[in-house]
């Protein structure tokens, strides 16, 4: 780990107060497997921890116990204090609300300045999806699932952590600086098997933003490294249209929404009030309490996140119209 961060040290800046997070199990983050990575550079730790009864766990496939995660997250605590990130996953197989509530309260009884829950998708091809379609696992209703994650506004804002994003929350002034990034549209590298990135490759003559996607294989992407210099599968330009949908789709995500600043530093010379003021949904989105519009920019209101998948292909609609 040292020699990683090292070597991102060597080759790009990075800033005294850095965020260098590192996603772990529970399994691989004892005590002493945490002080290392501390050492190495490592200044915060996101936590897989997904459920809190043993049950869940083995059904979800993960190799830890309730209890090991619960010692994990306080080793975690102590190493990385205040910089801790905790996962659960709702809206599984036989959780009822009165489940979710008494186990959401357990884990907000000991997590650290953040906390990221996700709901359960059932995913084709996989095995949790043939056994939906068999019958032989039942998955919660919709509105047992929207109730669980009302629940967890609720009260996880009890509790000091505030919403900054439909499945993140954190106190003020710990919310995940590479979470907003990507939900900005800043530029971001992905390096290793299978990474995402978003960048415009000025140093070798790029002026526009491009997608990158690594080969996805480990020992093809290694081969590929040795032999050209670069894991590349996939290298393309992205449209203003295809811009403008992602930089949407992501911000309005996040309680902030979407800048008009934020559009404008990506196209130069596009108004986001001029592409969306004018369209009949969006008026009427903003008429039924779902968005809020001004000139700093566009956000959903609360109302408008717990719908936001079924609100959000037209409001792209409106903004790919007019780009």
């Amino acid at each position: 780990m040292l020699r990683i961060v090292e070597a991102v040290a060597d080759s790009v800046h990075l800033p005294g107060d850095a965020e260098i997070t590192l996603e772990a199990n529970p399994s691989s983050a004892d005590y002493h497997k945490l002080r290392e990575y501390r050492e190495a550079g490592i200044t915060r730790l996101s936590l897989g921890v997904q459920a809190l009864n043993d049950k869940d766990l083995t059904w979800l496939g993960r190799d830890h116990s309730a209890k090991e995660a619960m010692r994990s997250l306080d080793a975690a605590k102590t190493v990385f204090s205040g910089c801790v990130n905790m996962d659960l996953i709702f809206g599984r197989p036989g959780q009822s609300l009165n489940s979710w509530q008494e186990e959401l309260g357990q884990a907000l009884s000991v997590c650290d300045n953040h906390l990221s829950l996700y709901q359960l998708t059932v995913e084709k091809g996989t095995s949790l999806y043939k056994d939906v379609v068999s019958n032989r696992t039942k998955m919660p209703d919709q509105d047992t699932v929207a109730a669980q994650y009302n629940l967890a506004v609720e009260m996880t804002k009890s509790v000091g952590l505030h919403r900054y994003e439909i499945s993140n929350f954190a106190r003020k002034g710990f919310e995940s600086h590479h979470n907003l990034a990507v939900w900005n549209g800043t530029e971001y590298v992905g390096i290793g098997p299978g990474a995402h990135s978003r960048l415009v490759a000025q140093g070798i003559g790029g002026t526009q933003r491009e997608a990158r996607v690594q080969i996805p294989e480990p020992q093809a992407w290694m081969k590929a490294v040795e032999s050209s210099s670069h894991g590349t599968a996939r290298c393309r330009v992205l449209s203003n249209t295809e811009i403008i949908e992602e930089l949407a789709a992501l911000s309005l995500r996040t309680t902030e929404g979407l800048s008009g600043k934020a559009m404008a530093r990506m196209i130069q010379g596009l108004s986001m009030w001029d592409m969306i003021s004018s369209s009949p949904y969006v008026k009427q989105l903003i008429s039924d309490g779902f968005l809020e519009i001004d000139r700093r920019g566009i956000r959903c209101t609360a109302k408008g996140l717990r719908v936001l998948d079924s609100i959000l292909p037209d409001v792209l609609a409106a903004f790919c119209s007019n780009s």
